[in-house]
Formats: structure tokens, sequence, C-alpha cells
């Protein structure tokens, strides 16, 4: 498994921005509210590796 580095500011923005573009693709499927709040523990976990 290889690591992934982030130097930059834009960097964690693109993601952001890709996660909220993630999370509307989701709520346009009519994934059940669990289903996306489950995503969001997720990237909320996942942005505290970074």
């Amino acid at each position: 498994m290889s690591k992934i580095y982030l130097s930059s500011q834009n960097a964690s923005e693109s993601i952001d921005s890709a996660f909220d573009a993630f999370q509307k693709f989701n709520k346009s499927k009519n994934l059940s509210e669990k289903t996306i709040r489950y995503y969001d523990d997720c990237f909320k976990y996942f942005r505290t590796v970074l």
C-alpha cells in the first residue's frame, strides 16, 4: 500500500470539494440518511489522519 502525501492547502480544499460533490451525487441517488452519515463519519476520520 502506498502512502498519500498532501503538502499544500489547495490539496485539502480540492479533497473537500471532491467529497462535497460525492455527497451530492449520493443524495441524488436517494441513498438513506444513515448511509450518507456513514460516509460523513468516514471522511471525518480520514481528515484526522491527514
